[in-house]
């Protein structure tokens, strides 16, 4: 503890004082001190390197020189002088003891709780380890599960493939199969030509054939082709049922066996003038579909149109059995699903064309001279439930 020349000089002073109270306790510090300051002269200052060493050297001695005459110097009942000293010296020792005494079931408290709030601050601290292990476990499962989505999808694809179930290649096992169901339930060639004649009105409006030929998506048997080819249409086709490819490619046809959407992606942009499409897309998946339509639309020349047409589902008759007769159905398509994918995938002016003409919807008859109501009622039940069991959906590329 440094201190002023003031501060020395008032200790001097103190000690002074204190050598006049007890002159035998005190007389060595006090005549070594005044000595010193002989040497220094009365009002010399202290050096300030000085100060600490001769604070702490004289008040050491001297506090235990005067403390100790003050408790232990007694003759018989007499009190050793100036006793007041040793008494608040006393005092002041079991002032302390109490506090620690009674302060001890406090600081006992204190450290207990000090103790277990380190206890749970360390378990908090473990538990935060494990959590953090836990989730890095988890992150790194995703992680692989993300990089691992493409192969899933793969293995996946193969398995459709395999059983039969996609849109690409049919196996030879369905082919066969397909070919006799489509002479059974599809219909006679006058019946399906009958049906698509008013196709070609659309197509040749569109003047689709100046901006390339016309490629029909699963062209079947060929009847399609065959109407656009007399009608002056240059013309193409693709079919993944091989036994149908090669029926149409003995009409003279020009048909591949493949997968449409690839075939399509094989093709250079805006090279085709029209896309065709009868009865495909319900067979279709939804990504497989949107990849058609959109590769269709990128293939089109500006103004080439696109046509697809599919079982109508408002029709109660295909919603509740024709649709379903066909295992290689996927799901009825809604017509206003449909145009909005064409709206979409960028398509202007799509329209939707319920289709009655060669197909027989079979309407409740309203008898002649029936009463106004069971007419009414008749036409209410042909709007709702005797819907065209197919509908056309076309769109034109910008």
């Amino acid at each position: 503890m440094t201190r002023s020349p003031r501060q020395a000089a008032l200790l001097r002073s103190a000690l002074r004082a204190a050598a006049e109270s007890s002159p035998v306790e005190a007389e060595e510090p006090a005549a070594r001190w005044e000595r010193g300051g002989a040497r220094r002269g009365p009002d010399a200052p202290v050096a300030d390197e000085q100060v600490p060493e001769l604070d702490a050297h004289w008040e050491a001695r001297f506090w235990r020189h005067h403390f100790a005459a003050q408790t232990s110097s007694r003759v018989g009942n007499e009190p050793a002088p100036h006793s007041h000293w040793g008494l608040l010296a006393g005092m002041a020792r079991l002032i302390e003891r109490g506090v620690l005494f009674l302060s001890k079931p406090i600081t006992g408290q204190q450290r207990a709780f000090n103790e277990s709030l380190l206890e749970a601050l360390r378990l908090l601290v473990e538990r935060d380890r494990q959590l953090a292990s836990r989730l890095q476990v988890v992150l790194t499962r995703l992680a692989g599960d993300v990089v691992s989505e493409n192969g899933l999808g793969d293995r996946l694809a193969r398995l459709e493939h395999d059983q039969g179930l996609d849109a690409g290649v049919m196996p030879e096992r369905l082919e066969a199969f397909y070919e006799a169901f489509e002479r059974r339930f599809r219909g006679e060639e006058h019946e399906i030509r009958e049906r698509l004649g008013e196709h070609i009105a659309i197509i040749r409006d569109a003047d689709a054939s100046r901006l390339g030929p016309i490629l029909d998506l699963g062209s079947g048997r060929g009847e399609w082709l065959d109407l656009l080819a007399e009608s002056g249409f240059s013309v193409q086709g693709i079919e993944a049922n091989g036994r149908f490819a090669a029926t149409a490619r003995a009409r003279g046809q020009n048909v591949v066996h493949g997968d449409a959407l690839e075939h399509l992606r094989s093709l250079p942009t805006g090279s085709l003038g029209g896309v065709t499409a009868i009865h495909v897309v319900e067979h279709l998946p939804f990504r497989s579909l949107l990849g058609v339509v959109t590769q269709a639309h990128r293939v089109l020349g500006s103004g080439g149109v696109l046509l697809a047409e599919t079982p109508n589902p408002e029709s109660v008759a295909v919603a509740t059995r024709t649709f379903a007769l066909d295992p290689t159905h996927r799901s009825p398509l809604p017509p206003l699903l449909l145009q909005f994918l064409f709206e979409q995938t960028g398509f202007e002016r799509v329209e939707i064309r319920r289709l009655t003409e060669g197909r027989d919807p079979d309407p409740v008859p309203i008898p002649a001279g029936a009463p106004d109501a069971v007419a009414q009622l008749a036409c209410r039940i042909n709007e709702r439930f005797v819907a065209a069991t197919d509908y056309l959906v076309v769109g034109y590329r910008a």
